[in-house]
């Protein structure tokens, strides 16, 4: 009996690579009591704070005649889903609620029926200075793509935002002080690190290897994040226009590498705005269906990268980690895109360009 009672104390206490734990002792059941207890008090704490933050919002959109534009800011552009028409007010309050305002809101809907008849709370948002447009859909790059093909001409930047997230009143103004610091860069609050090896091929290491980025120095090797916020420059939109929907080829349910990747071909280095990731809490009710469930957990991410970044991409983003390493000091690493002007409706899997060195920079 007693040799039964161990090998389930053994397999009951597994650790996930199958070694086992020793026996728990009373105090370490304790303390395994007391974690658990402490990460339940957590949630309970942040799910309280998150519907403070909610009711001022919800009171705002009720009574507030005020504008939610400002004709002195970005262009603000987003989208949102059926299942979360309902809660996507709370996300656009917190924007116009901030010491810096959009002078556009753009809200893309991909269903004709809630376009024509959206909630009361849009209705008063309409009325405030929101504009709703009907479009296709593109999955995430619904976010940005419709403003970017309908406008001829860019002279403002462009800020995209989620519709699930609670944005800080000062969220606009920082995404604004990075670009007035450095108008030739991408500004995010949210990026990760890309690494590379060459051995036995150049490539890029799996998606969830990546560390956060840890400083807010522009780098061809950060990858954008879009959840917490970003503002793209005017002459990137330009660049961005002209190669159409090709992401629908190569990475149709990630438009953070389809971004990323013209980053790169286009020499438009990404700057994380603070030296740490930042992030922001999420409106309740909005989870139910994620892209991160399919797009990280379930490994598109990965599939994507390796259909979106080709070996001419590879082999220029192995040259900025040489040089970041100090291995390797060009002087400058040029991406000649001889594709621009291909038309949108021509396939792409990668960039048709030609590499190389000619002067300093990583």
């Amino acid at each position: 009996m007693a040799e039964l009672c161990h090998q389930r104390d053994l397999s009951l206490n597994q650790k996930n690579n199958g070694t086992p734990n020793p026996r728990w002792t009373l105090n370490a059941r304790f303390r395994d009591g007391l974690f658990r207890l402490q990460n339940k008090w957590r949630g309970y704490k942040g799910a309280v704070q998150t519907r403070l933050k909610l009711f001022p919002l919800y009171l705002r959109n009720r009574w507030s005649s005020e504008s939610v534009l400002d004709p002195s800011g970005p262009v603000l552009s987003l989208t949102t889903h059926s299942y979360r028409l309902e809660r996507v007010f709370y996300a656009i309050e917190s924007i116009a609620n901030g010491r810096r305002k959009p002078s556009q809101i753009n809200l893309w809907i991909t269903d004709e029926k809630s376009y024509l008849h959206p909630p009361a709370t849009l209705q008063r948002l309409k009325l405030r200075g929101l504009e709703i447009h009907l479009t296709e859909d593109l999955g995430p790059h619904t976010k940005y793509f419709p403003y970017v093909n309908r406008e001829n001409e860019f002279d403002l930047p462009l800020a995209t935002a989620d519709d699930d997230v609670i944005y800080p009143r000062e969220w606009l103004q920082e995404l604004i002080a990075g670009y007035e610091g450095n108008s030739s860069a991408i500004h995010c609050f949210r990026a990760h690190r890309m690494r590379m090896s060459n051995t036995p091929n150049t490539r890029l290491f799996p998606y969830d290897s990546w560390t956060p980025c840890e400083n807010k120095h522009p780098s061809h090797l950060n990858f954008v994040t879009g959840v917490c916020g970003v503002i793209y420059p005017p002459e990137y939109l330009k660049y961005l226009r002209q190669h159409g929907k090709a992401f629908m080829q190569c990475c149709p349910t990630s438009d953070d590498i389809w971004l990323t990747v013209i980053a790169l071909r286009g020499g438009f280095k990404i700057a994380q705005l603070k030296d740490n990731s930042e992030g922001f809490p999420t409106i309740p009710k909005t989870q139910m269906k994620r892209l991160y469930d399919f797009n990280v957990l379930l490994g598109a991410n990965q599939i994507q990268l390796i259909r979106t970044f080709s070996e001419v991409d590879l082999s220029a983003l192995w040259n900025y980690q040489q040089a970041s390493d100090g291995r390797l000091i060009p002087e400058r690493i040029v991406l000649k895109d001889r594709y621009a002007d291909q038309k949108a409706t021509k396939p792409i899997h990668g960039p048709a360009a030609s590499a190389r060195v000619a002067g300093r920079g990583a």
